[in-house]
């Protein structure tokens, strides 16, 4: 898969970057096309694909999470207490820190009111779809993080590049980690894509 048929590097402002091109690009690639084609075809469409999209996201979600809780023989709520030697709570200078990561999580409904003239009743509107999409996506993300902390102990997952794909792979060997990746480039193009 990655297949590199052409690199090169160059020097720009005293800088090193490394060109390349291959399967990974061509990938990448086709798929701004395709969206970009979805797109074009018409809003009420595009709205359609991105409803679907959504939904698969979403039920990618629910199967880590309910392969963790309901599939896992190594997984155990000890996992949540701190480990040996961690420092104790430290006031709001922790606290600010481990917000500053959260607050990305959550920065999407911002974005929402760029909509505003595209949507009926916005006044109404709006503010619903704020608040709730905002407290399912809390409630989605609380869930999930409690799934890759039941499997995995904090300092496993401070390490871990991919938490996703290392959870799914302890669950289902390598289909699961090929069903994340799968996830991870749906959501790529519901976050993305669609509004930018």
């Amino acid at each position: 898969l990655h297949s590199v048929w052409a690199n090169h590097t160059f020097q720009v402002f005293g800088r090193e970057i490394q060109w390349q091109f291959g399967l990974v690009q061509v990938v990448a690639v086709s798929a701004i096309l395709f969206f970009s084609a979805i797109n074009c075809i018409g809003v009420a469409f595009g709205g359609r694909v991105q409803s679907f999209l959504t939904v698969a996201k979403l039920l990618g979600i629910a199967v880590i999470v309910g392969g963790v809780f309901f599939f896992s023989r190594t997984a155990t709520w000890e996992n949540l207490a701190p480990s040996p030697g961690t420092p104790p709570w430290s006031g709001l200078k922790a606290f600010g820190a481990a917000m500053l990561a959260a607050l990305w999580a959550y920065d999407g409904w911002g974005d929402l009111s760029f909509a505003a003239g595209a949507v009926k009743n916005p006044q109404r509107n709006l503010p619903r779809a704020i608040i709730l999409g905002t407290m399912a996506l809390i409630g989605i993300y609380v869930l999930t993080n409690l799934a890759y902390l039941y499997v995995s102990p904090i300092d496993k997952m401070a390490t871990s590049k991919l938490i996703a794909a290392d959870t799914m792979g302890a669950l289902f060997g390598q289909a699961g980690v090929s069903f994340i990746a799968v996830i991870v480039m749906i959501e790529a193009h519901t976050l993305d894509s669609w509004t930018r």
